[in-house]
């Protein structure tokens, strides 16, 4: 696995480096199948729904765009040891809560709470629900494609596992640009998951 270029005695850049960096060359992930997307709306109704679709009008490509983003973040090639999804189910629903990730490779469901959105957009800033829900949608597809600990037990026995987990999909948010360096957590250490974790992997 591939985050990004390391910075010396121990800092982040203000901007993240390396593979998922903004290019304007070519990727071998441009075509790269992250499976099926079916997106789903439980919730056109509501308010978030709306915020969502006004910033979102295609959500298939969308998901798509940002599936690869973070497969090349994770991986150094198309040719990695790379779980095969072959179905994402993204669904809006109006819940209390965020964002969350179910099922095991080849199918992973995704679901966003249009509630999460309303709060996000309180303020009437379009960049700022932009920016959260691509945050959140890079952290979720990163549980959907990244590789799981062996032998140590499972997400819910297993405080290594457990931190990996939670870890990795922040340090990809952050590497996406779906943090800044604000977001850092003073202190703590790189085994309470998270943001902690993240941003020690990045």
């Amino acid at each position: 696995m591939l985050l990004c270029s390391f910075v010396a005695k121990g800092t982040l850049p203000d901007e993240p480096v390396g593979l998922a960096a903004e290019s304007t060359e070519a990727s071998v992930w441009d075509t790269y199948f992250v499976g099926t997307i079916d997106f789903v709306n439980e919730a056109p109704e509501t308010r978030g729904s709306e915020i969502y679709f006004s910033f979102i009008p295609e959500p298939s490509v969308y998901i798509t765009q940002q599936a690869r983003k973070v497969l090349e973040t994770l991986y150094f090639s198309p040719e990695d040891s790379i779980p095969g999804v072959e179905k994402v189910t993204y669904v809006l629903k109006d819940y209390k809560g965020i964002s969350a990730k179910g099922g095991e490779p080849p199918h992973i469901n995704i679901v966003y709470s249009t509630q999460w959105i309303e709060k996000s957009f309180d303020e009437g800033d379009l960049e700022k629900v932009d920016y959260e829900s691509r945050g959140v949608l890079y952290h979720e597809l990163t549980h959907g494609y990244q590789l799981e600990p062996q032998g140590i037990g499972t997400y819910g026995t297993n405080k290594v596992f457990w931190a990996f987990i939670e870890g990795m999909a922040d340090a990809v948010r952050y590497v996406n640009g779906g943090f800044t360096l604000d977001d850092r957590p003073k202190g703590g250490n790189y085994m309470d998951g998270y943001r902690t974790a993240g941003f020690f992997f990045a």
